[in-house]
């Protein structure tokens, strides 16, 4: 989980943002960020966190620390339409959060 917080903070979310991408409340969130949490996690939240995990890692190791400034800048790939990424994960949850992911290790493959 602490990767998870660790991209959270690097991509400059706020708590706001990060318990919404998480679908998380604020309790949870703050005890996550943390790293006090001991309670178990729904099959969702699980899946988020991972894929956030998994988007960075793959951000980070193509562009090192330019992956910082992915999820807050505008995107111009279609499934972001010129948003910031992080707006549109928190707004179209989990299901474009793993097309996110696919597309960041598309990226990784291709290197």
């Amino acid at each position: 989980m602490q990767a998870c917080v660790r991209a959270i903070e690097v991509w400059g979310l706020t708590d706001s943002d990060a318990r919404k991408m998480l679908a998380v409340d604020h309790q949870t969130w703050m005890r996550i960020k943390s790293g006090t949490w001991e309670r178990l996690l729904n099959c969702e939240q699980l899946k988020r966190i991972a894929t956030v995990t998994a988007i960075y890692n793959a951000l980070y190791s193509c562009f090192g620390t330019g992956a910082n400034r992915w999820a807050t800048h505008s995107n111009e790939i279609e499934m972001f339409h010129m948003r910031k990424p992080v707006d549109v994960m928190i707004e179209k949850g989990l299901l474009i959060m793993k097309k996110a992911r696919s597309h960041t290790r598309n990226l990784l493959v291709g290197m």
